[in-house]
């Protein structure tokens, strides 16, 4: 029992450290951040920005070259090329108008969903 104890504790700490973050400073929390296969772009935006902004830098308020690099780093990280080649060719500046772009990407592939859900059930009533 007090090896289980101890295996569970390890467990922990190896558990906070990797997905919590705990020992790991704020900042290379930042400048290593990935996007998460289950984060949607803007979550892991969201994510980014809380992380920026908990290293200080002013990534919303801050110098316009911060922003800017805010923006790269977001792109820089981003799993999906062809969405990061998409948003390096709009030369975006900061993070609220990145925000905003990818609001209404969502909204697109949303809509397409709702219209392939709709497509589906005329083809079934046939």
């Amino acid at each position: 029992a007090p090896d289980d104890e101890k295996c569970l504790k390890k467990l922990l700490r190896e558990f906070q450290v990797q997905f919590c973050g705990l020992g790991v400073s704020v900042a290379r929390q930042y400048y290593h951040a990935r996007k998460g296969a289950d984060e949607t772009p803007l979550e892991y935006l969201h994510r980014l920005n809380v992380a920026g902004l908990r290293t200080k830098l002013r990534v919303k308020s801050g110098p316009s070259d911060v922003r800017r690099e805010h923006v790269v780093h977001f792109i820089e990280t981003l799993d999906d090329r062809d969405l990061a080649d998409q948003l390096a060719l709009l030369r975006i500046w900061d993070a609220d108008a990145l925000e905003e772009v990818l609001r209404a990407r969502q909204r697109a592939k949303n809509r397409q969903g709702r219209a392939r859900f709709s497509l589906s059930l005329c083809t079934e009533a046939t």
